[in-house]
């Protein structure tokens, strides 16, 4: 399997950064790298569940998203299968160092090594971003 895997210590409670993953009103205003903006069509968070969404950049450009939610476990991993090109799975799971410690593992798993090797070269960047982008809606 190819992965990108993208790890982060974000200085909050693991609820609290779970809640942020999980509830689509905090969702929309973070998820993605710098730049994008979110409309969420569907966001049915439960095992089998889908979530629908597009992601617009700056100059408007919009990029259908689906997932499906394959497993969830509160406050310790979510795992869902993208089904939109480019298709890959991603683990997000949470790990308690503090009670205002949190270390977040971002995992993307891709069957198709070409996929694999032509986001290799700007994911783990725009996977920061998106870290970077929940830590200020965490303040």
């Amino acid at each position: 399997m190819n992965s990108i895997l993208s790890r982060r210590v974000i200085h909050s409670s693991l609820e609290k950064i779970y809640h942020a993953y999980s509830n689509p009103d905090i969702l929309i205003k973070w998820w993605g790298p710098n730049g994008f903006s979110n409309r969420f069509n569907e966001f049915t968070f439960e095992e089998n569940g889908l979530w629908d969404y597009i992601m617009i950049d700056e100059m408007g450009k919009q990029y259908p998203n689906q997932m499906i939610f394959k497993k969830i476990e509160p406050n310790k991993i979510i795992v869902a299968d993208h089904i939109t090109a480019p298709k890959f799975q991603v683990e997000i799971s949470f790990n308690k160092i503090t009670s205002q410690q949190t270390e977040v593992l971002f995992k993307m798993n891709f069957e198709d090594e070409e996929i694999y090797k032509a986001l290799l070269n700007y994911v783990p960047e725009k996977n920061e971003e998106n870290f970077d982008r929940l830590e200020n809606i965490l303040k």
